[in-house]
């Protein structure tokens, strides 16, 4: 496979499950700073689903 050289903030990534675990620490990030603007997307389809929240 060769040598994986990237840069991801401050970590130098060396092999692909490093990559793959930053790769996915970002995109969980990024989908919860989207959830904190537009939870009422979010209690909506809960709600299609019947989940009751106390």
């Amino acid at each position: 496979m060769g040598e994986l050289k990237k840069r991801y903030a401050h970590k130098l990534l060396t092999n692909f499950t490093e990559t793959l675990e930053a790769f996915l620490i970002g995109v969980s990030y990024k989908f919860f700073c989207w959830l904190q603007e537009h939870q009422e997307v979010f209690i909506e389809h809960k709600t299609t689903l019947r989940f009751l929240w106390g």
